[in-house]
């Protein structure tokens, strides 16, 4: 986190917040203890949960800078080259390989069509590399717009589309057409010369690495393809994404619930117990009526991520659209605390949400609304933009004193 700290601490009443909330968790975890609903183990690691990625947002609210998102972006970079040749070899050796195991030493249950791993990357399970993909994708596609960032986020998109298709994942698939089919369709909006071209580009690069995979590894694409097929056949995707959402609206739970981290796979592959899987439906089961405010909390972010598309983003930067699409989506049908590598990169996904749109109004006082999407504030620091604001201060103060000479 050392690439935020940048710039002496802000002050905010978040920090408050963070600190009532961390009081209330344990208040909830030490009731759950001494219910027998729960153990000192469960409920600390449940609290992590909750807690970790609000403490990154926090930390980033106060110590970020223009240059933050920028350096999010080099950090993806040198992940996705690091993450290219381990899902690669992943997906092409056996279950029982090496690089194949799972936490612990046991072979991966992630399995496409009985032959072919599930790719993890360098995370602990599929689903940190799903979140990463995700959030690659969005921050990549900032980087189109900055002359300074273009070429790396064009590497670092091709090799993340990549990774998705070789995945095995069904949501890192869905959520980069979902973001890149967004971005797209601002870009189209927007009518310039240069957003068509660039939308066009990506068009022709994303067909260009799913025809480049099904040529070099038929045998992985063909049991990613049996795997849609499989679950297409099995599950109702739609309904799931609905239950997602908001079957937590009508199923029963307790008062105060069973204990932070009571139904968390972390704290159930410790201390035992029943696994929740979908996350608005844990939280209601693991802290009651509060859960079951963080579970209307994150529907009111999903409808704000769609209102802010639908009405603002033709005057946003074209960073600030794939992030809040992606939040959207993550709001909606994603997962928040679900593993550690999730939280993280939900946390980043959050932080730098916020510092663009953040970025974006303090450089329309500079530059106006955003005409073609270029990445002004991206490529300047915050002691650019605060000396161009100093520089018209000066000039309005010495305006003011022309009529008296």
């Amino acid at each position: 986190m050392a690439f935020v700290v940048k710039r002496p601490r802000r002050r905010s009443r978040w920090v408050v917040v963070f600190w009532l909330a961390t009081l209330l968790l344990v208040a909830l975890g030490a009731l759950s203890v001494l219910a027998e609903t729960n153990t000192v183990v469960g409920a600390a690691l449940g609290a992590r949960a909750y807690l970790a990625p609000v403490l990154l947002v926090l930390f980033i609210s106060q110590f970020g800078t223009a240059d933050s998102i920028s350096t999010i972006r080099r950090a993806i970079f040198l992940l996705v080259m690091v993450n290219l040749p381990v899902v690669t070899v992943q997906v092409l050796s056996p279950v029982g390989a090496a690089i194949n195991l799972q936490v612990g030493g046991d072979e991966s249950i992630f399995v496409n069509g009985g032959t072919t791993v599930r790719a993890s990357g360098t995370f602990s399970a599929p689903a940190g590399l799903l979140t990463f993909v995700g959030l690659g994708v969005a921050v990549a596609l900032g980087g189109l717009g900055s002359k300074s960032e273009r070429s790396r986020s064009v590497v670092s998109l091709l090799g993340l589309l990549f990774i998705a298709v070789l995945s095995g994942s069904r949501g890192a698939i869905l959520q980069s057409l979902i973001v890149l089919g967004v971005f797209l369709l601002i870009s189209l909006i927007r009518g310039s010369m240069s957003s068509t071209l660039r939308a066009f580009g990506i068009v022709a690069a994303a067909c260009a690495v799913i025809a480049a995979s099904a040529i070099a590894f038929p045998t992985v694409i063909d049991s990613f393809r049996q795997r849609f097929i499989d679950a297409s056949q099995s599950e109702d995707t739609s309904g799931r994404i609905l239950n997602d959402a908001f079957g937590f609206l009508t199923a029963p739970f307790v008062l105060i619930g069973d204990g932070p981290g009571s139904h968390q796979i972390a704290a159930v592959t410790v201390t035992g117990g029943q696994w929740i899987e979908v996350e608005t439906l844990r939280w209601t089961a693991e802290l009651g009526v509060i859960g079951f405010a963080l579970a209307i909390f994150k529907l009111g972010v999903a409808l704000w991520a769609i209102a802010y598309l639908v009405t603002r983003a033709a005057a946003a930067s074209m960073q600030t659209v794939p992030l809040v699409t992606l939040l959207a989506y993550t709001a909606t049908a994603g997962s928040l605390t679900q593993q550690p590598s999730v939280q993280g990169g939900v946390a980043i996904l959050i932080a730098a949400t916020w510092l663009s749109i953040k970025l974006d109004a303090r450089n329309s006082l500079i530059h106006g609304t955003y005409a073609d999407g270029e990445q002004h504030a991206m490529e300047q620091s915050a002691k650019t933009v605060a000396s161009r604001r100093a520089g018209i201060r000066r000039l309005a103060e010495r305006s003011a004193t022309w009529p008296s000479r």
